[in-house]
């Protein structure tokens, strides 16, 4: 079967397009992670805050009595259940845990794009063409295992990789960070 050139680019394109949805993926994951972990770092602040507020007020009581400290103690002691029913339900720490575990997939199928558009060159199409289908299966794995992430998740992965430049290095940089010869 005789190959075009135009096949050819289509193909590589393709695959270019691919790695750039799973570099996407792979970052707007943990980006996802590590919102859900600043809500979970914030309900539990809020709670160790009312806690002590709510332990503060009770300490009052003993010795005194007044009854607007007993109703402020209360009402804070009403805010607390109601905040730590808000983690229960929500499960922040668990979710981050699975964007965690998303992320950590997508990095071989990312690494193994990178390899695949550097041997490109040097493989059959046939071959090619096997590796493509196995990365896209894998990718659908993920996407059917993991939870999906934000939009504010993927704008943060956009500003990351568009502007920040998260997972590229500047000319040399990777020079310095191997072992000198």
């Amino acid at each position: 079967m005789a190959v075009n050139s135009n096949e050819h680019k289509l193909l590589k394109q393709q695959i270019r397009e691919n790695y750039g949805r799973v570099l996407y993926s792979y970052t707007a994951h943990i980006k996802m992670a590590h919102l859900l972990e600043k809500k979970d770092n914030y309900l539990k602040f809020i709670q160790i805050v009312l806690s002590t507020l709510t332990g503060s007020s009770l300490f009052v009581l003993m010795f005194s009595d007044q009854k607007v400290i007993a109703i402020i103690g209360t009402i804070i002691s009403i805010i607390l259940i109601i905040i730590t029913g808000l983690s229960k339900t929500f499960h922040f720490s668990e979710r981050a845990f699975q964007h965690v575990l998303a992320h950590n997939s997508y990095w071989k199928i990312k690494e193994a794009y990178t390899s695949l558009i550097v041997d490109f060159d040097r493989l059959e199409l046939s071959n090619i063409i096997i590796k493509r289908d196995d990365l896209l299966e894998q990718t659908a794995m993920i996407n059917q295992v993991y939870p999906k992430t934000s939009a504010k998740a993927y704008k943060l992965a956009q500003q990351a990789l568009q502007v920040e430049e998260e997972q590229t290095f500047k000319k040399g940089e990777v020079e310095e960070l191997l072992p000198k010869l």
